[in-house]
């Protein structure tokens, strides 16, 4: 036995043996030469994604004055606002991206199922308490103090701009339970704007993304289709930077100035919404120093913040009620997971929720199944007693609790 050890440190003794001066430079010299192409392959890739980046920002960044003393940016914007229905929605036509609504299985997607599921309530008392208390406070509003509201007949309303631009309908029923829908990302992934707004619910709030380089015309177009909107304003998620809400997001690193000039700029993008929906923010929503101005200016327009990230996150809501600015968080993301079955039971969820508290949010993207399912679900909602609303209507009127 220890006649065959011996053979096997033998043969082991030259690679055990302690490196040769040399031999150390070279294994140095191979690491430092590795670490400098790794360096110079991150650089690069650095360099493509701020190039992408800047790509994305739109070159439109003037909006009209009320003393219409406007730039020559200015006027090419009104020049695009300015066309007609029929050109605008042409032209996004003729955009080559692919539709997110096209798809060839449209007309044989399944119904929705019926089978009750369990839905988890967590939170959602304070939520509710929160919006009665808001319209207590406020006082119940009639039909017609609510069309005076919409027409900016008196001033207290013409102060608050998610009151100007508030969707008008007709009364609410009685009895109903009511269901705000929330399309975020318009613009900048809907290829095909008219086709999509055709066919979603007349009711449903846009959430249009301030990188859509015809944002103006996309919010022109919106309008003629009577739609009621909100602008998403991107902050900085807890995974960034591998999760990049863009050039003009709102971060922790950045001083209160430079994240007040990014706010600004996402508002002056279009002028006829009622409020801003967060894009990401899982970071910057959690820290409310950084969070004390953009209320403020959200107090001082009179501009609702909805928050995307659900009610189990309900960040930003104390500075937010200390800012005195309208604030709600949506129950769930309805394509979360982009699978037909999970968007059929988030759908269900929605409908538990507003049948339990009188109102329920869901938010939801414009991929083409989402879109299918969502049409389909809509049309299943008159004989359940459900209404969907737009997101005002949950600030106009209180939820009728069953």
């Amino acid at each position: 036995m220890n006649v065959l050890k011996d053979k096997i440190l033998d043969k082991l003794e030259p690679y055990l043996r302690k490196p040769r001066k040399y031999e150390s430079y070279l294994s140095a010299g191979i690491f430092l030469l590795c670490l400098a192409v790794l360096f110079i392959w991150l650089t690069s890739q650095g360099d493509e994604t701020i190039n992408e980046r800047q790509a994305r920002v739109p070159s439109v960044t003037a909006m009209v004055s009320a003393t219409n003393d406007i730039d020559i940016q200015a006027q090419t914007a009104q020049k695009v606002a300015a066309k007609t229905e029929q050109q605008i929605s042409n032209d996004i036509a003729d955009n080559d991206q692919v539709s997110p609504i096209k798809d060839p299985d449209f007309e044989t997607s399944s119904p929705v199922s019926d089978e009750p599921i369990e839905v988890d309530m967590t939170g959602r008392d304070t939520a509710s308490q929160r919006l009665n208390a808001y319209n207590n406070e406020r006082g119940p509003v009639s039909e017609s103090e609510l069309n005076k509201a919409l027409e900016n007949s008196n001033q207290q309303d013409k102060d608050a701009q998610w009151q100007q631009y508030a969707k008008k309908t007709g009364p609410l029923a009685p009895n109903k339970s009511r269901i705000a829908i929330v399309l975020q990302d318009i613009g900048f992934q809907t290829s095909n704007l008219g086709e999509l707004l055709n066919i979603i619910h007349e009711n449903t709030t846009l959430s249009l993304n301030p990188y859509n380089q015809e944002i103006m015309s996309t919010a022109r177009y919106a309008n003629t289709k009577n739609f009621e909107m909100m602008v998403m304003m991107p902050m900085e998620p807890r995974n960034y930077p591998v999760a990049d809400p863009g050039p003009q997001a709102l971060l922790t690193t950045l001083s209160r100035s430079s994240n007040m000039q990014r706010a600004n700029w996402v508002l002056e993008r279009f002028d006829s919404y009622i409020g801003v929906s967060n894009h990401m923010g899982g970071a910057f929503l959690r820290q409310s120093k950084g969070l004390e101005p953009v209320f403020d200016i959200l107090a001082e327009r009179g501009l609702i913040f909805l928050n995307t990230l659900g009610l189990e996150k309900n960040i930003g809501e104390r500075t937010a009620e200390e800012k005195k600015a309208p604030y709600i968080s949506v129950d769930l993301v309805v394509d979360e997971i982009l699978i037909e079955e999970d968007i059929q039971r988030q759908l269900q969820s929605l409908e538990l929720l507003s049948q339990e508290f009188g109102y329920a949010i869901g938010l939801l993207n414009p991929y083409p199944l989402s879109i299918k399912q969502y049409q389909a679900w809509a049309k299943t909602l008159e004989s359940k007693n459900i209404e969907i609303v737009p997101l005002s209507h949950l600030f106009f009127y209180p939820p009728n609790k069953q």
